[in-house]
């Protein structure tokens, strides 16, 4: 599994029905990608069942340190036109 795959993965269950109520939702990750092994978690602030905003980090596997994310939504700057609605930008402005 790539590191995109695996963050496409998240994203996708950030997307299914959960609870209606608000709060932080955490989520830890861990898996094989292109390079070796990968790690990580991330935080999403969850209101009436919808990701507003979020972050996290990721390491391992052909990443240089830890690399920071930072939740995509529909309203983040920049991310007109984004194909899946929700995803994660790291720290070099990369889309995933």
């Amino acid at each position: 599994m790539t590191t995109k795959d695996l963050l496409a993965a998240a994203a996708a269950a950030l997307l299914a029905p959960g609870p209606a109520s608000a709060g932080n939702q955490y989520f830890d990750f861990s898996g094989l990608a292109q390079h070796g092994l990968i790690a990580g978690q991330f935080v999403v602030d969850v209101v009436g069942g919808v990701a507003q905003s979020g972050t996290g980090f990721i390491s391992g596997g052909g990443i240089w340190g830890v690399e920071r994310l930072t939740l995509i939504t529909s309203s983040t700057p920049g991310s007109g036109g984004y194909p899946y609605g929700i995803g994660w930008r790291d720290g070099s402005g990369t889309d995933t």
